[in-house]
């Protein structure tokens, strides 16, 4: 309605100057004042138009409410006021309704009209207070994101009062009771103290209490249980929540469950522990080169096989370390002239060092691939096979030796026994040649015992011995009869005083041990100067009896003592006394004592 009578008007007379101050109180209000007139044309109130529909009382002459506020166009003020309240004794009546305006330009905003209507003797007045709702949608609107954001967090979040005793929960997401097991009612209002157990003297609980007592971060690991009561490894930040004034309001804490991290972390330590162990342990020399080959890891096997401190190999790049194993191998070409080598493609190869020592080393290499397929880690195993290869090289040697002394006696043998064969001699041609052949077959059974006898000594290998008292002569005489006495009977001296001394023994195995040291004896000493065996106390008249054999062959150093009860090993090694190197190896590994 338009008249001088109407305070919301701009342009007003004088007789409505005592009206200022409420329509300076209105200028200062948020919200646009809009007087309708009956036909629904409206005219904005002072400034307040420009603020809320960005249009100056200019610019709104003229202008209906249907084109300010689309939705009371027409019949839509009849429509809104159907649904108004009565207030004031049933002389205002109130509606409001959340539409959206239109701004100078076309552009559409959320507002809410209250739109009054009031009855006074002149008529019927309606006024409508506009309020621009665009701030609030947008806070909403990021209130709801970060309330969506909060509920689809993975980490639990949990916000506690600091302003209530206690410092009680005021609320947990979804993300605390997956984590924890425990609903929104079972923690809501409770202290955070129930989420340890009974695991609640950790030192990380007494850090968190003086952060939230100094206001201030903190993040930390605890020990927690879930509502079942299996343990929960959770890694907790908190941080104060101020109000304006600077004053904390609320504590923010957010929770993430590492236990499979923790669990995991404990499994791969221990199995490092174990790894270090081994390759502490080991014999064998291990090191380990990173993605970028540099030597990182590297056992005391290797070290003691280099004569290299720890220390001084880590951080060499793998050419650095190259070179220093081509320093301590044959200057030939760091390898084994004949050892046998692998398929380059199976990562092996063969070295064999002179210094400090001379070694030969099995080298073995295996690198680790990523997940991305690159090249990883690079883990090298140098197996030292030095006993072996001079067990091969030994086979080797046996293996010609054989050859040679079984060839020449079968050749003997075989060339007499064609005589015999092909012509008629007399009885004592005859006698001598055969003579000669039981002689050329002496050696060879001699070799086809040693071999026989160490087969039985692999066939048996673990196998316990029979030990019962028997009368030490027994497996004395056994081996008296046996083919060392026959190999040279005139040379051989024999002192059995304690043959009735009973000793608890595996009498064939000790008959075997007794035969192979008395054959070796015998083939060992010169001519002329006979082999001796004697039985003996020692000790005192109740000591230990033993078996002594002594012959007078070669002297044998001190290294060659120390390997003479290895299989195939020979003192002599160019021959020029029989034997297949199995006479010391036989009388151990088939001894009484195993």
């Amino acid at each position: 309605m338009t008249g001088v009578s109407n305070p919301f008007l701009e342009g007003a007379p004088a007789a409505t100057v005592g009206h200022e101050p409420v329509l300076a109180v209105l200028d200062l209000m948020p919200d646009a004042i809009l007087a309708l007139d009956a036909s629904g044309g409206t005219v904005p109130c002072r400034r307040t138009a420009s603020s809320v529909f960005g249009l100056g009382t200019e610019q709104a002459a003229g202008l209906t409410v249907g084109e300010l506020v689309p939705a009371l166009a027409r019949d839509g003020i009849a429509k809104a006021m159907a649904d108004a309240i009565v207030v004031g004794g049933g002389r205002i009546r109130i509606a409001r309704l959340q539409t959206d305006g239109m701004r100078r330009g076309g552009t559409p905003f959320p507002l809410e009209a209250s739109i009054a209507e009031s009855h006074a003797v002149a008529g019927a007045r309606r006024t409508c207070a506009a309020r621009d709702l665009t701030e609030q949608h947008l806070a909403e609107a990021t209130l709801s994101l970060f309330s969506q954001a909060v509920d689809s967090s993975a980490s639990g979040i949990v916000i506690t009062s600091a302003r209530l005793p206690g410092h009680p929960i005021t609320y947990v997401n979804p993300a605390f009771t997956r984590i924890t097991g425990y609903a929104s009612h079972e923690a809501v209002g409770r202290n955070c103290g129930f989420l340890p157990g009974p695991d609640d003297d950790q030192p990380e609980i007494a850090v968190l209490r003086a952060a939230m007592r100094d206001g201030r971060a903190a993040t930390v690991m605890l020990r927690n249980h879930r509502r079942d009561g299996s343990p929960l490894r959770n890694d907790l930040h908190i941080a104060p929540v101020r109000d304006p004034y600077g004053a904390v309001r609320h504590c923010l804490g957010v929770q993430t469950d590492v236990t499979a991290r923790v669990e995991a972390e404990r499994e791969l330590a221990m199995r490092n522990t174990r790894l270090d162990a081994v390759m502490s342990l080991s014999l064998d020399g291990f090191v380990l080169f990173d993605a970028s080959d540099r030597l990182v890891h590297v056992n005391e096997a290797l070290t003691a096989m280099l004569a290299e401190e720890g220390a001084g190999l880590a951080g060499l790049t793998r050419e650095a370390f190259e070179a220093r194993l081509a320093a301590a191998c044959a200057p030939a070409d760091g390898g084994v002239p004949d050892a046998p080598r692998s398929a380059p493609e199976s990562g092996q190869r063969m070295l064999e060092l002179v210094q400090p020592q001379r070694r030969v080393l099995q080298c073995t290499e295996c690198t680790e691939r990523t997940h991305a397929g690159h090249g990883g880690e690079t883990v090298r195993c140098f197996l030292d096979v030095t006993r072996e290869t001079e067990i091969d090289r030994m086979k080797s040697e046996f293996l010609t030796t054989a050859a040679h002394e079984l060839r020449t006696p079968l050749a003997s043998a075989f060339g007499y026994a064609e005589l015999l064969i092909a012509r008629e001699l007399d009885a004592p041609k005859r006698q001598r040649m055969l003579q000669t052949i039981h002689a050329q077959a002496k050696p060879l059974t001699s070799m086809i015992d040693d071999l026989l006898d160490l087969a039985k000594i692999e066939a048996r290998r673990g196998g316990e011995a029979v030990l019962y008292p028997v009368p030490l002569g027994m497996p004395v005489d056994g081996a008296l009869e046996g083919p060392a006495a026959g190999e040279a009977p005139r040379e051989l001296e024999v002192d059995v005083g304690a043959r009735s001394v009973e000793v608890a023994v595996d009498p064939d195995r000790t008959r075997q041990a007794i035969t192979s040291v008395l054959s070796n004896a015998c083939r060992q000493s010169a001519p002329g100067s006979p082999a001796r065996l004697a039985v003996r106390t020692v000790a005192g008249p109740d000591g230990p009896t033993v078996v002594v054999v002594t012959d007078r062959g070669i002297c044998m150093s001190a290294e060659q003592c120390a390997r003479a009860f290895e299989r195939f090993y020979r003192a002599d090694p160019p021959g020029h006394i029989p034997g297949t190197g199995l006479g010391l190896s036989i009388a151990k590994e088939g001894g009484a004592g195993r």
